[in-house]
């Protein structure tokens, strides 16, 4: 995690070094109802996102050139 000083906010990466998001699917990460599980609802991802941008943040996901998946949380500071 970092923390960007000049912009105020917080911008916090977690990752993995399993098999990844397939390349077919992470452009459909964040859409409303789209899961791969059976008994997902597909909201997840999007409501996390969503709450995101409504404070001025956002979230996303990266496919390192090692392997693995990475999701980020960029969290504007807010006032006092």
């Amino acid at each position: 995690s970092s923390m960007g000083a000049a912009s105020g906010e917080l911008t916090l990466s977690v990752g993995d070094d399993g098999p990844g998001v397939p390349a077919s699917l992470r452009d459909r990460l964040f859409n409303p109802r789209f899961t791969t599980r059976e008994d997902g609802t597909g909201m997840g991802l999007f409501g996390a996102r969503k709450a995101l941008q409504e404070l001025g943040g956002d979230a996303g996901h990266v496919a390192p050139p090692q392997g693995g998946a990475q999701f980020w949380l960029k969290v504007p500071a807010l006032a006092a």
